[in-house]
């Protein structure tokens, strides 16, 4: 198993020297695959209803999170925007296992939401403050559109939001038009 000798989470001993090289794997790698006719960033575009612009841009703000998730020392939080790039990335599975876990981060990251237990949105709100912490310690001052209080109220479709209304008696074997 290609796992079993991949390590998980983030550095207990972060450096310099390590967050350096990790943050030029992770800068270079290209989460669009070269020449795809509908490569991830179009995809994510479409799905949350956000414009190209945005979505490149969230993505850079997605690589800069998982960045932080070695190289922080601590666990941390995405933002709403964040998160819904790191979904979609999830379903990309061997992009998102092979060649950004194992091959970028060298660290298996996995995506651990809630489940409502007591104190936990607490807990959450002081680990993204803390997130918010070092990513002004490794990259400035975050953006607002996508790290600021308002970014999951503005700009994330809704998870009970249709992608599309399926006509009556259509099943996925049915081409849908919008």
């Amino acid at each position: 198993n290609m796992f079993e000798k991949i390590k998980s989470g983030f550095y207990k001993h972060p450096s310099q020297e390590r967050a350096k090289a990790l943050w030029a794997r992770v800068e270079a790698f290209e989460i669009d695959e070269p020449g795809a006719p509908a490569p991830f960033s179009v995809r994510l575009a479409r799905e949350q209803n956000w414009t190209i612009e945005l979505a490149r841009e969230a993505v850079e703000e997605y690589k800069r999170f998982m960045f932080l998730a070695v190289a922080a020392g601590h666990p941390v939080t995405p933002s709403a925007t964040v998160d819904e790039v790191w979904h979609l990335h999830l379903i990309y599975t061997r992009s998102y296992w092979e060649d950004f876990c194992v091959k970028v981060l060298d660290r298996i990251i996995h995506h651990d939401p809630g489940n409502g237990k007591e104190g936990e949105r607490g807990a959450y709100n002081q680990q993204y403050e803390r997130t918010l912490e070092s990513y002004r310690k490794f990259f400035g001052e975050p953006p607002r559109a996508i790290w600021g209080p308002e970014n999951g109220r503005i700009n994330v479709r809704p998870r009970s939001a249709p992608l599309m209304d399926l006509p009556p008696g259509a099943d996925c074997k049915d081409e849908v038009r919008p």
